[in-house]
């Protein structure tokens, strides 16, 4: 892909597929833990000197506190974290089970940033130090926040040691528990195995796949086309991007082995910013009719790379609220390295100043593809009142 499309507008830029977000300003990361137990007992007492000592870490930087173990009946070989993850809802914790020496497991999420950003990631990545020879893992599995994805696809990732290489480890499923047997100190997390796999390039054709997205933050759902998997990645931005303020972004996942062509796909939330919000240069307010007037207007602005609108459709959604289907195409212009392109997007008015995009990136035309995309923009629909 040399360029893809970039419109002149501001608000044009917000709210179509192309271009990628190259800052974070702000995160809600989930708390971070870090327990640990020896055969003397569980260490949870108030002078933190001698626990900075035994396990090396600084408990001053904040959400390196050793939280207390619950009292679930666990003997003296267990030690247990227990995740608060808005993200990543779906594991709601790790025990590690049946080791002999010290051990101590630690929430990574949004420290190890390889295993943050690993795909199929399903909960929060814990980096254990095992002190005998062997230990059982487990972590404790929310079904009903898979958002679609099935529960006996998922799998347990180990990091191998090589620069961003993780292994599968031979796992069980039952009972709301995933565990499998540990015999080395590394970082270890759930994942998808659809998606996980999937971007490796194998045919996962075989394995249920979730396409059914939910926003519970933005009462919404959408079924996706067949060849892309709602994928567990979502950011919470809280920044300003090219005037607007950013709430929320969730990178759905197209799967490489299918025959189609889309590139990108992603569902996103944007909020005209306020004064409290402190955007330098804020996108001038719009009606959202007037909003999909400039986008459609502006397909064609550009002086060596003209569109055309495809497709468009208005949408009636609850509570008197609008939505737009709106399919661009753009040709290749190889002389200025503008490579062919299409976009189907669909605009969906939350509120009077918050819009929701669900969009689909393609290199070149395929009409297949682009007919689910567009079917997937139309199935869109608010589950609850606000």
């Amino acid at each position: 892909m040399k360029r893809m499309i970039a419109l002149a507008a501001a608000v044009v830029l917000c709210l179509t597929a192309c271009g990628k977000i190259e800052d974070k300003a702000e995160s809600k990361a989930a708390d971070k833990g870090t327990a640990y137990k020896t055969a003397e007992g569980t260490h949870n007492d108030e002078d933190t000197s001698d626990k900075e000592a035994e396990t090396g870490i600084d408990l001053t930087e904040e959400g390196n506190e050793l939280n207390p173990l619950e009292e679930s009946g666990l003997d003296d070989s267990s030690v247990v974290v227990v995740f608060d993850s808005e993200e990543l809802p779906a594991v709601t914790g790790a025990e590690l089970t049946g080791y002999t020496e010290r051990s101590y497991m630690d929430n990574v999420y949004e420290r190890d940033m390889l295993a943050t950003g690993l795909v199929g990631l399903m909960g929060c990545p814990v980096s254990i130090e095992l002190g005998g020879e062997s230990a059982v893992l487990y972590f404790d599995i929310d079904e009903n926040a898979l958002n679609g994805a099935a529960a006996d696809n998922l799998i347990i990732l180990g990091a191998t040691g090589d620069y961003g290489s993780y292994d599968e480890l031979p796992s069980v499923y039952e009972n709301g528990r995933l565990r499998a047997e540990i015999t080395e100190s590394s970082t270890y997390m759930v994942a998808d195995n659809y998606q996980w796999y999937s971007a490796w390039g194998e045919d996962m054709s075989g394995y249920e796949h979730p396409t059914v997205f939910t926003s519970p933050d933005f009462d919404c759902t959408v079924t996706l086309p067949d060849y892309v998997a709602v994928s567990s990645v979502s950011d919470y931005w809280h920044s300003e991007y090219n005037g607007f303020y950013e709430m929320m972004e969730h990178r759905l996942m197209h799967q490489n082995n299918s025959s189609d062509s889309a590139a990108k796909a992603e569902f996103k939330a944007l909020r005209y910013p306020n004064d409290e919000d402190g955007c330098k240069n804020p996108a001038p307010y719009m009606s959202f009719d007037d909003m999909i007037t400039a986008i459609e207007g502006s397909v064609d602005i550009m002086d060596n790379w003209k569109g055309e609108v495809l497709s468009k459709e208005t949408l009636e959604l609850s509570e008197g609220r609008k939505g737009c289907l709106l399919t661009t195409y753009f040709p290749e212009v190889s002389e200025y390295g503008y490579s062919e392109c299409t976009n189907v997007t669909g605009y969906y008015q939350y509120s009077d100043d918050t819009y929701l995009v669900l969009s689909f990136a393609f290199m070149g035309y395929d009409a297949e593809a682009v007919a689910a995309a567009e079917e997937s923009v139309l199935s869109f629909t608010f589950t609850d009142r606000r």
